[in-house]
């Protein structure tokens, strides 16, 4: 699920961009070069999170193996 969802969100950015190049040449460099970095390690921040969650188990501690003090 990863990886897709990285290409798809790689190509919804270089869609917005491109429409931003088109239709507002001036903000290009805005949504290049900061919207969409801070937008990218956001979605992999959140992807990771999701990953522990699912792949990542806690685990239970039973009673008898607790350290003696």
């Amino acid at each position: 699920m990863g990886i897709p969802a990285i290409h798809a969100l790689n190509l919804v950015r270089m869609i917005f961009v491109s429409l931003v190049l088109f239709h507002k040449r001036e903000l290009f460099d805005f949504f290049h070069g900061y919207l969409w970095q801070v937008a990218f390690v956001i979605f992999m921040l959140l992807l990771v999170i999701f990953w522990m969650s699912r792949m990542v188990k806690p685990r239970k501690i039973s009673p008898s193996s607790s350290p003696e003090e």
